[in-house]
């Protein structure tokens, strides 16, 4: 899948045979991303339970796309939840099919309707036809658009008190620094991937600390992918009180390193915990996961790295974390572990691989 990172952030609308069609294109944010996919033939929806939605009533009008959300008092509304994707009849709609079939009115004010309704029966023979028509029209217009082929990613790294952030396009790269993960981030808010090593995702139990990706990155990468420390330890006033959190909650202390990145790990869960649009959109990575292309960008990018920002090693770390975001966004990416989970606070816990390499 070419990186999905917002929902119908970016939206047309057509007119096929006097019927209004929703393009929903290849943006969705958030915890609704695992749900869209992007093909070659142009922009379609993964989700099963959705494209049955669409083959029930496609060949007529779900809703209109305003600002990422449906329109609740127009034909369906489509609710997507991390684990639950519920459907329910809009309110207006409701009243006016009680009044067309039952000439009851289940409310005293009459709602505003945005579009006169059609209560006529038709055939599912007729239905059927008729989505097949718009089906195969959209796939032709969208078979001739241009496929993207230009993404804007972000890899960020820290580097002593500060954030280091690398900003790879067409144009070139680029490297920021900020002293919050929030002034990067409102930086760069419509970029195609925005990949971190710092870890995302906290456990607050021995069952979630299970689901981390450390132990799976361990077997991929060995050396690296620390333990991390319990969200109780991370929020906890002193570096002592932490250690005793952790006992209790994961049964082990904290190791030297963690517990110097705890304010560095509360910052980052506190940014997406307040931030809602950003949960499951700056996402976890590990630079050594571009395994021998970490060379090979010394000769794409040799000059920019010896700015003078930052150290070599964070420089390369940002870099190498913006280029994974670029490979994943031109053959896609897969995730460890394979199926991961969210913590207590709906954040996946789950680490960011390309699926090819880096190629010459």
């Amino acid at each position: 899948a070419v990186n999905p990172q917002r929902i119908c952030k970016c939206y047309r609308c057509a007119v096929l045979d006097g019927v209004p069609v929703i393009f929903i294109q290849n943006q969705c944010r958030g915890h609704n991303a695992h749900l869209f996919r992007q093909f070659s033939c142009g922009k379609a929806l993964e989700c099963p339970v959705i494209l049955q939605i669409l083959a029930w009533c496609g060949a007529f009008f779900i809703g209109f796309v305003v600002k990422g959300q449906m329109n609740h008092d127009f034909a369906l509304r489509i609710e997507v939840n991390p684990c639950v994707i519920e459907i329910t009849i809009g309110n207006t709609m409701l009243y006016f099919e009680f009044v067309h079939f039952m000439g009851e009115k289940l409310a005293d004010e009459e709602p505003e309707l945005v579009s006169e309704p059609c209560f006529s029966f038709t055939s599912f023979q007729s239905v059927e036809e008729q989505y097949l028509f718009l089906f195969e029209s959209l796939q032709q217009q969208m078979a001739q658009e241009a496929e993207q082929t230009s993404w804007q990613t972000v890899g960020i790294s820290r580097w002593e008190d500060r954030w280091l952030a690398a900003v790879l396009t067409d144009g070139g790269c680029e490297f920021v620094m900020a002293e919050q993960l929030g002034q990067i981030c409102a930086r760069y808010p419509d970029s195609d991937a925005v990949l971190t090593d710092v870890p995302v995702g906290l456990p607050e139990s021995k069952e979630d600390e299970a689901l981390r990706p450390e132990l799976f990155l361990r077997k991929l990468v060995p050396g690296v992918g620390a333990a991390i420390p319990c969200r109780q330890a991370v929020y906890a006033e002193s570096d002592g009180l932490a250690r005793e959190e952790n006992i209790r909650v994961l049964g082990r202390t904290i190791s030297p390193q963690m517990m110097e990145m705890r304010q560095v790990l509360r910052e980052t869960d506190e940014f997406i915990l307040h931030h809602n649009d950003w949960k499951n959109v700056l996402r976890q990575s590990h630079p050594q996961l571009l395994g021998d292309g970490r060379k090979m960008l010394w000769e794409q990018y040799g000059e920019v790295l010896q700015q003078q920002i930052g150290s070599k090693h964070a420089r390369e770390d940002a870099l190498c974390l913006a280029m994974i975001g670029q490979l994943e966004c031109r053959a896609g990416s897969r995730v460890i572990p394979a199926e991961p989970c969210n913590d207590a606070k709906g954040i996946l816990m789950q680490v960011v691989a390309p699926l090819q390499g880096l190629k010459k």
